[in-house]
């Protein structure tokens, strides 16, 4: 194994780590997820349970609402503004 850097990968440094990564059969067959960080070192996180995606389900229809909401009102206004 590699010993660990402690400098910042280039995009494109990052991109080949990453091609590495996914040729790692073990890896891509984990149920964690997989990312790095910046010096290209492999970062496992638990899958989110269902709980985690529900919560983000709800977020994302509320900022969707927010926003339609928002857009609606800017509307109004701009519309009060031309008469």
């Amino acid at each position: 194994m590699a010993t660990p850097s402690l400098t910042a990968l280039s995009r494109e440094a990052l991109l080949e780590r990453w091609q590495e990564i996914s040729s790692d059969h073990d890896l891509v067959e984990a149920p964690e997820r997989i990312e790095t960080d910046a010096y290209g070192h492999i970062l496992r996180s638990p899958p989110p349970d269902g709980d985690h995606q529900k919560r983000s389900y709800r977020i994302t229809r509320l900022l969707k609402i927010s926003s339609q909401a928002m857009e609606r009102s800017q509307n109004e206004a701009f519309s009060l503004i031309k008469e």
